[in-house]
């Protein structure tokens, strides 16, 4: 009946198996390759997280909270067959398989429960101290040699044996370990090494020495030796997981970081595993690390920093003045003066000689075309040199002075033919280079206000033979070949220069060192701004095929998953204002720069960081609208880590395409409208009043752009007393001219009713006028569009249980009064859905603060409103219920209680019937609502809250 398609929530549990990756992800076993490729998907338990992954060969035991589950799975063939499952009553913190098909797994209350492959206790050992634990760990895999580990919530670590003596029931502590000044969120011991480690909420972790090694010859002696030996700090929040592996310290924080550190305290490693989402699990093997945590993703990195430097010295100690890659990562250095030196062709890989240019001394710059066979020299008379890589060799290709002699500030390749020159006075000359011989195209010339110190910084060829240049203030310029003068011009596109043009398909980026990156479209009229996006870092280089980002921020050189969000590689090099340059091999990314008289090289393996499952929001998801796309559904969510993210979702895929962060605060509800050239408008309200009108565009190749056109919010006094408000609910009406009237509920108990325009190319808002009954929060708005009782109703519901009726078929032209106020709930309307049933009647399914599903038959006639009989039911969900949805035959209800309830509804007359069908739990915690769309077979249901999860429900099984 109920299919669970895709699930995206907390990642609990990660193991590595040999090729395979496994991951805990909700209530589902997730099994992958170790490319990353998804293989299986198996329902574990309903509606409980999976805590834990413990394997022996084929024999898996799962855990999560009370739940535990044994199963054989062969990995190789995916046979899977489900031996047992069983609810204890305790929580499980740990469990390991033992010897003779025995699981060991210790409980919150500081026991030991000993099961066998049925799941049937065969020894019950209690610690003589009781106490409530938050982390445990068991070593050894005999029964009788097992030592405990018990991370207690006084700040403690327990050490105890299994008694030898089966009739007794406890077990004496034999050591305690003191150290932190918090919680223990876990513990770990390394015989091999004999070191424990232990990590807390107090931001540290803990590398304890056992004297001897083994933990067993140390709890024999009188007085076990077990020492602190350092304590780690470089999380900036708590520390959730640690393990201490044979030569490194693994932790894990609420920081989104996996710190790898040694033994004496170095920080070897640092990895960002997500997005902003705390780290709760991960596993190591033969030296790779798996991780998952709160922002719903799973990642496979090397342990050990996968970056790599080395130095090049140049000969005669001279001092290098620009550095630059040509083929295969080989380095070309041009010296200050004026000699060329390249470790191409060079076995040793050293820098050799090349040529030396005497009128280069003192002035020279260099540039690599973008196939990285050629580069060229430029000087301070108008003097170009062009080289060529040969099979083994650099040979001078070209020498020429241009026409006239003036100095040359910058050479910017277009292709690897053509190129383009910007000499004093703003003089730009086009040429194109046949074989050996230069000719110039055309001559371009920059705007008089524009040339005086302010050079191009980057070029780009556009379609239909139209060149883009962009200069140091950050200006950009539009030229076509048979005018000398730009065609168009964009003033302050970035506010401290442009460092790349980019143009690709339909579009074209920019990126400057303002943190910016600015789509253009090319349109009939050429080209226009589409979209900004503000990065985390100020001096952008450039955006590569495979989106990565490379960024300065400060002095430090970073490399940027533009996609995901996440930063993969960071590394100190002083700065963007040395001469550096980079490139791409297959397998990494090759950095170079200049510091002092030395070149530094740094090689980063892109490759070895595997995302195996995507990210998605790491704080509750509080709105989702859904657009249907062909056989796929887009989804557009708003949550309260203030990010609003579009991604295309199937069966078993999740894509996220655009991810956007430019709300202040939480955003509580999203509102997507259709327009008429097959795009769309959306709007997102949250915190602090804020509204923003976006437009969505789903081009032919299936990529989407999307763009804000319009923000607007309150700005509060700090000195006033009132709350700030926030945008509960927003909803869109089609007037019969055809405008556009937004509605915006707001927490001040006023409903904003906004104006649509749009100004020349883009969308704003203006605020016509407020609509407001009492000071009551305004939690859902409801429109009700039917022509044949006179135009638009706006139903409005608020924390008072009332539902408030308003006609808004003239809203911008005639003030509006509500005509008729019904209560319907005890406290606060959290959820609501609407289905005329004929041309006079309606059904209204609400659910509230009062956890109670409330279906209200209503009559509409003019401007009154009729309640002819109600069903209600207070019992089927025991917490809120925050999403109602109505089919012709069906209603659909979910709430807190994670639960998914379906009832059958019918009408003879004006008697309704209501009858309870069926349920699903979901492991999606704190569920904020659902969106539904419905097809010939199926109802697709998008739970949403601390995840998301899509469910199908045949309609031939309800």
């Amino acid at each position: 009946m109920f299919q669970s398609q895709l699930i995206k929530t907390d990642v609990t549990a990660v193991k590595l198996v040999e090729n395979f990756i496994l991951a805990g992800i909700g209530n589902f076993l997730h099994i992958f390759d170790k490319k990353g490729n998804f293989i299986k998907k198996l329902k574990i338990f309903n509606g409980h997280k999976i805590h834990g992954i413990e394997i022996d060969d084929t024999n898996f035991f799962l855990y999560g909270g009370c739940s535990i589950q044994t199963l054989k799975c062969d990995l190789d063939s995916l046979q899977v067959k489900f031996v047992c499952n069983k609810q204890i009553q305790d929580w499980v913190l740990t469990a390991r398989w033992l010897r003779n098909g025995l699981v060991g797994t210790v409980v919150m209350k500081n026991a030991l429960l000993i099961f066998n492959e049925d799941l049937v206790v065969q020894r019950q050992v209690l610690c003589g101290e009781k106490c409530i634990l938050y982390s445990a760990f068991i070593s050894y895999d005999n029964v009788n040699e097992l030592v405990i580990f018990s991370g207690t919530v006084f700040s403690e670590i327990l050490i105890w044996k299994v008694s030898q003596n089966e009739e007794r029931d406890s077990s004496v502590v034999l050591a305690k370990l003191k150290g932190h000044n918090g919680v223990i969120f876990s513990v770990n011991y390394n015989p091999s090494v004999g070191y424990i480690c232990s990590s807390s909420d107090d931001r540290s972790s803990i590398l304890w020495s056992v004297e001897s090694k083994c933990i067993h010859t140390e709890l024999a002696r009188k007085s076990p030796e077990i020492t602190l030996v350092r304590k780690f700090y470089g999380h900036q929040s708590r520390i959730f997981r640690s393990v201490v592996l044979d030569d490194v310290l693994v932790t894990a924080g609420e920081d989104s970081i996996l710190n790898v550190w040694d033994f004496k305290g170095e920080l070897l490693n640092k990895i960002t595993a997500n997005q902003g989402g705390p780290i709760w699990a991960f596993d190591c093997r033969n030296g790779m690390i798996v991780s998952g945590g709160g922002s719903c993703g799973v990642l496979l990195a090397p342990i050990k920093n996968s970056l790599s430097s080395r130095q090049l010295i140049l000969p005669n100690n001279e001092s290098p003045k620009h550095v630059g890659f040509v083929r295969d990562a080989n380095v070309v250095v041009i010296t200050e003066s004026g000699t060329l030196y390249s470790n191409y062709g060079n076995p040793t890989g050293q820098l050799v000689l090349v040529q030396r240019h005497q009128d280069l001394s003192g002035y020279c710059i260099l540039e690599i075309s973008k196939c990285r066979n050629l580069f060229a020299l430029a000087g301070y008379c108008g003097e170009i040199y062009i080289y060529q890589l040969r099979e083994t060799s650099i040979v001078l290709l070209v020498a020429f002075k241009t026409e006239q002699p003036l100095r040359i500030y910058s050479i910017h390749w277009i292709t690897c033919q053509t190129f383009l020159t910007c000499q004093q006075n703003g003089l730009l000359n086009l040429w194109y280079l046949d074989k050996n011989h230069p000719i110039l195209i055309t001559t371009f010339h920059l705007p008089a206000k524009e040339t005086k110190g302010l050079w191009t910084t980057t070029a780009c060829q556009g379609p239909n033979g139209k060149y883009i240049v962009a200069n140091r203030r950050g200006n950009i310029f539009v030229y076509e070949l048979k005018s000398s003068t730009p065609i168009q011009v964009f003033k302050k596109v970035h506010s401290l220069g442009i460092t790349q043009l980019h143009s690709y398909n339909e579009n074209m980026l920019s990126l400057g060192r303002d943190g910016n990156i600015n789509t253009f479209l090319w349109t009939d009229k050429g080209i226009e701004h589409f979209s900004t996006d503000k990065v985390p870092f100020s001096w952008l280089l450039t955006l590569t095929p495979e989106n990565l980002l490379l960024a300065f921020s400060g002095n430090t050189f970073i490399v940027w998953d533009y996609k995901t969000r996440r930063k993969l590689q960071e590394y100190v090099c002083g700065g963007g204002h040395r001469s550096w340059d980079f490139c791409k091999t297959k397998s990494s990314t090759v950095f170079c720069f200049v510091k002092g008289r030395t070149i530094n090289q740094i090689d980063w393996n892109h490759k070895s960081c595997l995302e195996v499952v995507s990210d998605y929001h790491f704080n509750t998801t509080n709105s989702v609208a859904v657009v249907s796309l062909k056989d796929k559904f887009v989804l557009v969510s708003g949550s309260d880590d203030t990010n609003l993210r579009i991604s295309v979702v199937g069966d078993d895929f999740f894509d996220c395409v655009k991810n956007f962060k430019s709300h202040l605060s939480n955003i509580k509800a999203v509102c997507v409208h259709g327009l008429s050239d097959g795009g769309y408008l959306m709007f997102t309200g949250g915190g602090r009043g804020q509204i923003i009108c976006w437009t969505l565009i789903f081009q032919e190749n299936e990529q989407s752009l999307c763009r804000q056109e319009y923000s607007l919010y309150k700005e509060t006094n700090k000195d006033s007393l009132e709350s700030e408000i926030r945008i509960m609910d927003l909803k869109v009406m089609e007037t019969e001219k055809g405008d556009l009237v937004l509605f915006a509920a707001a927490s001040d108990g006023n409903v904003d009713v906004f104006d649509v325009e749009k100004v020349t190319s883009r969308f704003g808002l203006q605020l016509r006028k407020k609509l407001f009954r009492r000071v009551k929060c305004v939690t859902k708005l409801c429109l009700l569009r039917k022509p044949l009782f006179g135009g638009c109703v706006l139903v409005t519901m608020s924390t008072d249980g009332n539902f408030t009726f308003w006609d808004v078929s003239r809203v911008l032209e005639e003030d509006v009064a509500p005509f008729q106020v019904i209560g319907v709930h005890q406290s606060a309307v959290t959820a609501c859905s609407f289905r005329f049933i004929d041309h006079t009647r309606g059904l209204f399914v609400s659910g509230g603060d009062d956890g109670c599903i409330v279906v209200s038959l209503f009559r509409i006639e003019a401007n009154c409103v009729i309640r002819v009989e109600e069903f209600r039911d207070a019992f089927s969900h025991c917490a809120q219920v925050t999403g109602t949805w109505i089919s012709a035959d069906y209603f659909f209800t979910t709430s807190v209680d994670q639960k998914l309830l379906v009832f059958q509804w019918s009408v003879d007359e004006d008697r309704l019937c209501c009858k309870y069908r069926a349920r699903y739990d979901s492991a999606v915690a704190d569920i904020q609502g659902m969106s539904c769309e419905e097809d010939e077979n199926y109802f697709h249901v998008f739970l949403y809250g601390k995840g998301l999860e899509y469910v199908k429900v045949a309609k031939k099984t309800l």
